[in-house]
């Protein structure tokens, strides 16, 4: 095998009709990147995760100022194959624990933490009060030129190091990636993922924003006009909510004032 020698692949369509109705007309395929269109793209998958995450962790992310897709695939685990796996989890650290104490080692403290986890989270499958599920996260950085590109993967890298994620290129599998995190078609063709429990994929969704207010929650959350042209977040105001219904619309000529303004009174 020459995979050095490779060249790259370049799959087109001469009928006109595109990879997908809509789509470009060909998409070239290299080590690790794609180019479809004027654009370049590299998908990244996240392999490593903290221990220990809070509510919107993937923020940060979010609001990268580049263009950057952020995809979650997630697939449910079943309860009785759930089960299985954590009583044999917890078989292997038991039998570890064992081990090391038989032989005089000191406890090891991640393998006691692993164990106490893999217990609790027994425990609440057994009650119904949490599940299992597979998740992949992938992220796909678009840029102009193959230069923009890896620079903007140097700064994608360097953010996810700093949440404490690691993340590593798709290579000779960008394709895949690229159909992964880039397209509408709700497919892993990677198959990167990592078991989670409720908890944990709860927090993986983007649902809290600096840019909600603070009394969103007694508000009822309010109207949502869109999104904020500064950052990733939306803009969700309650007018009925404040202590003055009055309001200001400014914008140019044509922008829309009146339908905004019939909009929110309806």
């Amino acid at each position: 095998m020459r995979l050095l020698g490779r060249k790259r692949q370049r799959v087109n369509h001469d009928d006109g009709g595109g990879l997908l109705p809509g789509g470009p007309e060909a998409v070239e395929v290299a080590a690790r990147s794609v180019h479809v269109g004027e654009q370049y793209t590299a998908t990244l998958a996240v392999v490593g995760y903290p221990s220990e995450v809070g509510a919107g962790w993937i923020e940060p992310l979010l609001a990268y100022p580049g263009r950057l897709d952020i995809a979650l695939h997630v697939e449910p685990v079943p309860p009785a194959v759930a089960a299985e796996r954590l009583r044999k989890q917890r078989g292997r650290l038991e039998s570890s624990r064992r081990m090391d104490a038989g032989k005089g080692r000191l406890d090891d403290p991640e393998l006691d933490a692993a164990a106490q986890d893999a217990a609790e989270l027994a425990t609440r499958l057994a009650r119904g009060d949490g599940r299992l599920f597979r998740a992949g996260h992938y992220l796909a950085v678009h840029a102009s030129s193959p230069e923009d590109l890896a620079d903007r993967v140097a700064e994608v890298r360097a953010l996810a190091a700093s949440m404490l994620l690691d993340v590593v290129p798709l290579t000779w599998r960008q394709l895949q990636g690229w159909i992964a995190a880039s397209l509408p078609l709700a497919l892993d063709t990677v198959g990167l993922r990592r078991t989670m429990d409720t908890d944990a994929l709860a927090a993986s969704f983007p649902f809290s924003s600096p840019d909600l207010p603070s009394n969103a929650g007694d508000a009822g959350m309010g109207l949502l006009f869109g999104l904020n042209l500064a950052s990733p977040g939306v803009v969700v105001w309650d007018r009925w909510a404040q202590h003055n219904f009055n309001a200001v619309i400014l914008a140019r000529s044509g922008a829309g004032k009146s339908y905004l303004a019939k909009l929110d009174l309806r």
